[in-house]
């Protein structure tokens, strides 16, 4: 079966690599900075939000090869396989650990996520964003255990004009080739046809503004008004129209004064504004809640 087949076309129930082979990649990661206390967990203690798609409850992982292996076996609701990028580092309660951001799409252009990881344990989580399935990792041969832990169809960097940039980017990635020589052409090479095969329908605004925002703004519309509701809609609106997604975050706290995520994504839209008082004050609510 055709290499990219293999990696883009099944997903069953979830099984992981055993543990001390995932823990063992994580003591040789640049990650690794001490002694390992803990067994690893599907999800942060204390963390809170949506699983994955929100920075208060990121994905554990172990360290950066963690991070490739997991987004390697993930499925699109249609089943496909995703092209990533890392958009950056930041903090974010309650993990202690600085938390990976990164942005993926579905090889058939049909689905966007941001995806959020906390690489500082020594296994992966075996819990799975809604909406999202996983590969189990006994269902891959060999060569596909050693290329998840690599960048294969992605990158631990950022991408300038992701999924465009991709291409460049991946050709010229040394493990690849070290791996296999012409390994990062021959796959840039198939990124190449794919993003021709679905020409226009790259551009994430768009998509989001036409499915995420219109379903959103459906539910609105035509269902009982709830907190939960202003708050998804709130995030979608964070990357095309950050005013509409402060309004959002205020009138769910006004249907749900303890509503914790719409205090802490307010309060950091207030400190990225310099509104340091108001940052502060949302902040205190989120420890109080």
């Amino acid at each position: 079966m055709r290499l990219f087949s293999r990696i883009f076309g099944s997903r069953d129930k979830k099984n992981d690599e055993p543990f001390e082979k995932q823990k063992d990649d994580f003591l040789r990661s640049s990650t690794f900075s001490g002694g390992v206390n803990n067994k690893g967990c599907d999800q942060i203690p204390g963390a809170y939000g949506y699983f994955g798609i929100t920075p208060t409850n990121p994905i554990p992982v172990n360290g950066v090869v963690g991070e490739l292996v997991y987004i390697f076996r993930l499925r699109s609701k249609t089943g496909v396989g995703f092209m990533y990028h890392r958009l950056g580092s930041f903090s974010s309660p309650p993990s202690k650990n600085p938390i990976d951001h990164y942005e993926l799409v579905a090889v058939d252009a049909s689905e966007w996520y941001d995806l959020y990881f906390d690489c500082y344990y020594p296994r992966r989580s075996m819990k799975v964003p809604t909406g999202l399935t996983v590969v189990p990792w006994s269902s891959l041969d060999d060569t596909l255990k050693m290329l998840s832990k690599l960048p294969l169809y992605g990158a631990n960097i950022k991408v300038d004009n992701f999924p465009y940039g991709l291409p460049e980017v991946i050709e010229s990635c040394g493990r690849l080739n070290d791996f296999e020589p012409g390994l990062g052409a021959a796959t840039a090479k198939k990124i190449r046809h794919t993003l021709n095969i679905q020409e226009g329908k790259w551009k994430r605004d768009r998509i989001r503004s036409q499915k995420q925002l219109s379903y959103y703004g459906q539910i609105i519309k035509e269902e009982p008004l709830t907190a939960d509701d202003y708050f998804k809609r709130g995030i979608q609106y964070l990357s095309t129209d950050k005013s509409k997604a402060m309004t959002d975050f205020t009138l769910a706290i006004a249907l749900d004064q303890n509503h914790k995520d719409s205090y802490l994504q307010r309060g950091m839209e207030f400190y990225e504004l310099k509104q340091f008082d108001k940052a502060l004050s949302d902040f205190k609510k989120v420890l109080e809640i």
